[in-house]
């Protein structure tokens, strides 16, 4: 199967995956690099390309998952499949991800995160993704992610944010991380404590 399949035009390779077994097509799949993979999916519609990969390992079905998929299973709610898949995403590829995704399914996917994966992910995001994550997350979900935040990006985020979104921060940060802001935020500008990190100081 792996030899026939190495002599097929890949555009050929494409419109018959889809009448393989799961099985058959997880052993052509396997057998091929990235750019070989890129070459069959690039043209393939979402749609397609789900028929394509239903059944396959997550491992494959995260290497081909562009954003035109991870918008057709989150239009369609079909978190069963994509939970799973994005789960095993690097933080780098999710963040140029969400940067093309629509707001409301920047949410979506970001809620459907692991913890760390989403920690990791957010701060890799663009200022008006954050932005625009910020100002659509609940309180709880606010304070979950500032709790997981090195608070030095507490204080970016604070500096970067227009007020609505940092009264949502401040209200949402623990105590010692409301305070350290503050502490940060009156120091003049280039002064020493500004841009001291708060692990000098605590060492200090």
């Amino acid at each position: 199967l792996i030899k026939v399949s190495a002599k097929l035009k890949k555009d050929y390779l494409a419109s018959i995956l889809v009448y393989l077994s799961a099985e058959k097509r997880e052993i052509v799949l396997n057998s091929l690099n990235d750019k070989e993979l890129e070459k069959i999916f690039n043209d393939l519609s979402a749609k397609q390309t789900m028929e394509i990969i239903e059944g396959t390992s997550q491992e494959i079905a995260s290497k081909v998952l562009k954003v035109e998929e991870v918008g057709y299973l989150l239009n369609r709610q079909n978190d069963t499949i994509l939970k799973p898949l994005v789960s095993n995403m690097s933080s780098k590829n999710l963040s140029a991800l969400f940067e093309e995704l629509k707001v409301a399914n920047q949410i979506k996917l970001f809620k459907l995160l692991p913890k760390e994966l989403a920690l990791k992910t957010f701060t890799e995001l663009s200022f008006s993704t954050r932005q625009k994550l910020l100002a659509r997350l609940s309180d709880d979900e606010i304070k979950d992610l500032m709790a997981g935040l090195v608070v030095d990006t507490s204080v970016t985020l604070v500096k970067e944010m227009p007020f609505n979104i940092v009264k949502k921060i401040m209200t949402n940060s623990s105590e010692e991380t409301k305070n350290y802001i503050q502490t940060i935020i009156d120091y003049p500008e280039d002064s020493v404590g500004r841009i001291m990190s708060r692990q000098y100081l605590s060492v200090s």
